[in-house]
């Protein structure tokens, strides 16, 4: 008690102060339990591996998905743009382009007339059900779906131009009302050979 008395000021001064205080922290910090650096580093690396993991599954998912979706209906298209094609190329084949007023430069009805004579519709029914690059098509439409089947089964039976009435002059980019009719003709007679191939 003597000492103490005698060092209150030493003792409360700041360098007593700071000796009291380095002392008591060595004996709290040596009964701390330690944590082991390289365990808590794995588990860090463990949770980060589950995370990136499981995230890099999911975008995974999505991102085939996608692909698979936009694939589908690029193949879709495809198929509807070569039946299209074929059909205007038949089209263009059986019925004359109308440009103008005189028996030559468009498609009357007495063309209209012979058209239905010569049976065109059953020729470019024969012709196609032996065409390769047609059954192909056919065949590949049978793997769409029931929705987009229909779809482009309806564009096929509205392929064919405007009259000159319903464009609003005489034009190439429509026809008579005779051309209009055979092509229009022409048009369901695929379309309905491609439903019984597909069986929609």
């Amino acid at each position: 008690m003597e000492f103490f008395k005698e060092n209150i000021p030493w003792i409360f001064s700041g360098i007593g102060v700071a000796i009291l205080v380095a002392v008591i922290g060595f004996f709290r910090k040596g009964k701390e339990p330690q944590s082991n650096p390289k365990e808590n580093s794995q588990n860090q690396n463990i949770t980060g591996n589950q995370n990136y993991q499981a995230q890099s599954g999911h975008d995974t998912v999505i991102n085939v998905t996608h692909v698979e979706k936009d694939k589908a209906v690029m193949e879709a298209g495809k198929i509807k743009s070569d039946l299209l094609f074929m059909v205007h190329k038949i089209q263009r084949k059986h019925v004359r382009e109308s440009y103008g007023e005189s028996a030559h430069e468009c498609f009357t009805a007495d063309n209209l007339e012979e058209f239905n004579q010569n049976n065109i519709l059953e020729k470019v029914c024969e012709s196609l059900s032996t065409d390769t690059v047609f059954l192909e098509l056919v065949g590949k439409w049978q793997e769409l779906s029931l929705q987009e089947r229909k779809s482009i089964i309806s564009e096929i039976r509205k392929t064919y131009k405007p009259t000159w009435e319903q464009l609003g002059g005489i034009s190439s980019d429509g026809q008579t009302d005779a051309g209009q009719s055979a092509e229009r003709q022409i048009a369901g007679v695929i379309a309905d050979l491609v439903e019984k191939h597909v069986g929609s």
